[in-house]
């Protein structure tokens, strides 16, 4: 016999539709999301430091940034800056995105004071069979020990990877026909180059992504829910009829930054 359930969530949606989070080195080392494949970073002070003698496009950093949930038929919009500070003459860092078989982003050149976009596949642990897409954009690249913010925006599509960057004043764009699975996850990637002596330093990293404010539930069959919107007052409710997912903005409701949202869910366990 099915067991009636009721669940009540209470949210605080501290940003609204859009969800920003800022990471020191030091928060990327024991956040569950990060793993570090192929060399263990030092700390120095709160940022992080991987060291020379890295194997080629050897995968740094690794921050999964989505489940295989992702609808294949919409587009999927992340941006992320990171401050970095360039400890080498030779320094060519790469801002990729992979699904677990294909890795695309910008590429910082050192020595042609530009960004690149560069296509590789996924190794495991590395890139191989690095091809260079097109450039996003011209700026110079600091000198050795400046620190400075790199902000890359990715949007995934059903037929291209649109990319937007911003750095040292200079802001670019490139659409790329290639096209990450985003059924299969979505990492971002912090790359190395093909030459052994270059040494990263990563003090914060920030990550924006779009949010729905709805919610999903396992271990129960959802007959219906109802979203409301504390701060304003407004309460929209929808028949889910068994759905496990819901969108509290699709069904209406209006949320704006600070808003506080509770849900009700009503349904039976599976």
């Amino acid at each position: 016999m099915n067991r009636l359930i009721l669940v009540l969530i209470p949210a605080l949606f501290l940003s609204g539709p859009v969800w920003s989070e800022t990471f020191t080195g030091e928060d990327l080392l024991t956040n569950p999301n990060v793993s570090f494949p192929t060399v263990q970073p030092v700390l120095d002070g709160t940022s992080i430091v991987f060291g020379p003698g890295q194997p080629a496009w050897a995968k740094l950093l690794v921050f999964q940034l989505t489940g295989s949930d992702l609808n294949p038929d919409e587009a999927y919009t992340v941006t992320l800056t990171l401050n970095l500070t360039r400890l080498t003459n030779d320094w060519d860092p790469y801002l990729l995105l992979g699904d677990g078989t294909q890795l695309l982003g910008p590429v910082v050149v050192d020595n042609a004071d530009y960004l690149h976009v560069s296509r590789l596949m996924d190794n495991g642990d590395s890139g191989t069979g690095n091809t260079v897409e097109g450039v996003l954009l011209e700026a110079p690249v600091p000198p050795v020990g400046s620190s400075f913010d790199v902000r890359i925006t990715y949007t995934i599509m059903p037929t291209a990877t649109h990319i937007s960057g911003l750095f040292e004043g200079v802001s670019g764009e490139f659409t790329s026909g290639t096209i990450l699975d985003r059924s299969a996850g979505i990492d971002f990637v912090l790359m190395s180059d093909n030459e052994s002596g270059e040494i990263y330093k990563l003090n914060t990293l920030t990550l924006e992504t779009t949010d729905t404010v709805g919610g999903n539930v396992t271990g129960m069959s959802p007959a219906f829910v109802v979203c409301n919107n504390r701060t304003t007052g407004q309460t929209v409710a929808t028949l889910l009829g068994g759905d496990k997912t819901w969108d509290c903005e699709a069904e209406g409701l209006v949320v704006t930054p600070g808003d506080s949202v509770q849900m009700f869910i009503r349904g039976s366990a599976d």
